[in-house]
């Protein structure tokens, strides 16, 4: 799996104000979380599959951590974002502009500029398409159960138009975390840590 579909994992989705009853439930379900930790499973593109642990916290933070065989933790200390692999000791920095994430972790979540499109509501799920309105916006359709209303999924597009599905498991919300577990560690200065 490329370096861009593991950026892409962290998604920004502020958007357009909407008067559906869906969406404004949507919209005050997600604004009550104020922290989260689910497993997932990526599937990627190319048919590969992926498996790890997401810890966010409002606003700004969050921690990815990939299983094995995969060795990356992706990290957001609220300023920075980081992708780290303590095997060969690499760290490579990101600006939070640079990537695509600003949604869940926005304090208030935001609908604005945003276009909502391809709407579903069937066999309890609700799922739509979230498009930026710019010409190269990013489009990310994202999937929740609806009694009791959860985020089960969201897929997103990589630059080539491969599809990147990401499922949520064991979904845990409003838990205690502490602002440690976002802290950026570069595995240069400390080659001997704790490996994930």
């Amino acid at each position: 799996m490329s370096r861009y579909s593991i950026l892409f994992f962290i998604i920004f989705f502020s958007f357009g104000e909407l008067g559906s009853d869906e969406i404004k439930k949507i919209k005050k379900y997600l604004n009550n979380i104020s922290s989260l930790k689910s497993d997932f499973t990526q599937i990627s593109g190319d048919g590969s599959i992926t498996y790890g642990t997401i810890f966010m916290k409002k606003p700004d933070k969050f921690r990815i951590v990939f299983h094995k065989p995969r060795t990356e933790i992706l990290v957001s200390d609220g300023k920075k974002i980081a992708l780290i692999n303590k095997k060969i000791n690499t760290i490579s920095m990101y600006s939070i502009d640079q990537i695509p994430f600003n949604f869940l972790l926005s304090e208030p979540i935001s609908f604005k500029n945003y276009i909502i499109s391809e709407t579903t509501n069937k066999n309890n799920i609700l799922s739509f398409k979230v498009s930026e309105k710019t010409q190269k916006g990013k489009k990310i359709k994202l999937i929740f159960e609806k009694k009791p209303l959860n985020l089960k999924k969201w897929e997103i597009e990589d630059s080539q138009g491969n599809l990147i599905q990401i499922s949520l498991n064991n979904l845990s919300t409003n838990i205690t975390l502490e602002n440690r577990k976002f802290l950026i560690v570069d595995p240069r200065k400390n080659p001997f840590s704790k490996r994930e």
